[in-house]
């Protein structure tokens, strides 16, 4: 177990200082992906809510002595950190096949891997020539890629809900394999417009598609989030996604859910409304929700929020310290369930100096959160955050970034580990995404690893998928030319679990 580390002093990785000037273009990737009792009634709930976030903060500022102390956690000095020898990087373990035959010189077709034992994955694209993609509509596409079926050929083809469309993605069920959703989208990316997109969903591997309807006064937005866990669909984003209206009190409308396939639809944000900023960080079986809020008040406070029935009411689980703090987690559906949502990472930003002295950088920090059995109903204590020193540094063309800040579904590995990405070449006219090594931090050994193969240049990460603890990572590959064609690679992460 880490053990809270006295001095912890914020020198951590900084991106300008690595060669990168904090620039991100060399992670911008089109990701498939990227966000409570019933006894008391809902004003009760409401007055409950209010006092839980009341007694965290006021706890915070007595125990920790107020806002100043809490920043000086983020001025404390990090453990030293061994850095191991690691094999020379290479394409070791990669698995490679043609995408569907009429995908074949597609690089916008969406692949979604399913956790389970069966490697299942799902594929949407919209067959057109590449200069019509997304500003013409085209016939929908749909297959199933399952290796038992067979090893030459593991794709079959879909019958898919819709005959056209302007473009599509793919969800897969974080819980059941045989589930996943289709979102359609019915006009042109140079639109100025969000209206809703089509939804279906399937529980036979895709065989049958069902329509999921709407509310019928959902308001349109630009910025949807999807997740289907258990056959429970969630809709979030962060504007309202229903007038105030026709939502409960205390509710803000950000986060919708359905375990009808849309016949009814209900709020999943109740108590949660007065956050002026909402982030989803992800979802657990048995109705659990995680996301961070940041509070417009005195302590601007940037909080942790779970709930634990699909979210008609919430805790207040820590308060983030440093600013802009965003959270990483564990995308593994039920190797952490039972613990409630296991080992975190917090990344934040520390302003040291001023003026021309100015400098920003990022710390990284992790702590276990508490199973949900444990955390009290008016909130929980201050987590014991320990830092995580940065990263190895490399070259001058070595940025890097935790993987969760473009794949939430890598944002850890087995045993809890963070995932790290860094460019391993610079980006050249033919190269527009660089390879990328791939670096772990084991939260056992307190040491920083690389894993044996790289993320290939000009790959697109489509998704990760979980089967018992090991983590399986999709990428597509398309060349340059006339004649490109669409390459699947998947690897797969496992490690050691963390002692």
């Amino acid at each position: 177990m880490n053990k809270p580390v006295a001095n912890w002093h914020p020198d951590w990785y900084s991106d300008a200082a690595e060669g990168d000037a904090g620039d991100d273009d060399d992670l911008v990737w089109d990701t498939g992906i990227p966000s409570w009792e019933r006894r008391l009634t809902p004003r009760g709930k409401l007055r409950r809510g209010a006092f839980a976030v009341a007694s965290l903060i006021a706890l915070a500022v007595v125990l920790l002595g107020g806002p100043a102390t809490v920043a000086r956690l983020l001025t404390q000095s990090a453990p030293a950190v061994s850095r191991l020898s690691a094999a020379p990087p290479g394409n070791l373990g990669w698995q490679h096949f043609d995408a569907p035959a009429s995908a074949a010189a597609n690089p916008q077709i969406r692949i979604a891997p399913a956790n389970g034992p069966s490697a299942l994955a799902y594929a949407c694209w919209i067959n057109l020539p590449r200069r019509a993609l997304g500003v013409q509509v085209g016939p929908l596409q749909l297959a199933l890629y399952n290796p038992a079926t067979s090893v030459a050929n593991p794709w079959s083809d879909l019958r898919g809900p819709a005959p056209n469309a302007f473009g599509c993605d793919i969800r897969s069920d974080t819980v059941i394999e045989d589930s996943a959703i289709l979102v359609v989208k019915n006009i042109s990316i140079n639109s100025d417009t969000c209206p809703p997109p089509a939804l279906y969903a399937t529980t036979d591997r895709g065989a049958n598609w069902r329509p999921i309807l709407w509310p019928s006064s959902v308001l349109s937005t630009c910025d949807l989030g999807f997740a289907l866990v258990a056959k429970r669909l969630y809709i979030y984003a962060n504007t309202p996604l229903l007038a105030a209206s026709q939502l409960p009190a205390g509710a803000a409308g950000r986060i919708l859910t359905t375990s009808d396939f849309g016949a009814t639809w209900r709020a999943a944000d109740i108590g949660i409304d007065s956050a002026s900023d909402l982030t989803v960080l992800g979802f657990r079986p048995d109705g659990g929700i995680l996301a961070q809020t940041a509070r417009s008040g005195v302590l601007n406070e940037n909080l942790l929020w779970q709930s634990w029935d699909s979210g008609l009411t919430w805790q207040v689980l820590a308060s983030l310290p440093g600013t802009s703090p965003r959270v990483l987690l564990s995308s593994a559906p039920r190797d952490v369930a039972t613990l409630g949502w296991g080992r975190i990472y917090l990344l934040t930003s520390v302003v040291t100096g001023s003026g021309a002295t100015k400098l920003t950088t990022t710390a990284i920090a992790t702590a276990t959160l508490p199973p949900s059995w444990m955390v009290h109903p008016f909130g929980a204590p201050a987590l014991r955050w320990t830092p995580v020193p940065p990263a190895p540094a490399g070259n001058i063309f070595t940025g890097g970034r935790p993987w969760g800040t473009s794949l939430a579904d890598a944002s850890e590995g087995p045993g809890g580990s963070l995932l790290y990405l860094r460019s391993a070449t610079a980006s050249t006219p033919n190269i527009i995404l660089p390879e990328f090594h791939i670096w772990y931090w084991d939260t056992a050994g307190h040491t920083w690893a690389q894993l044996p193969y790289t993320i290939p240049p000009n790959a697109t990460i489509q998704g990760a998928a979980w089967n018992s603890g090991h983590l399986s990572i999709w990428v597509t590959l398309f060349g340059g030319g006339l004649t490109a064609r669409v390459r699947v690679q998947t690897n797969i992460i496992s490690l050691a679990p963390a002692r």
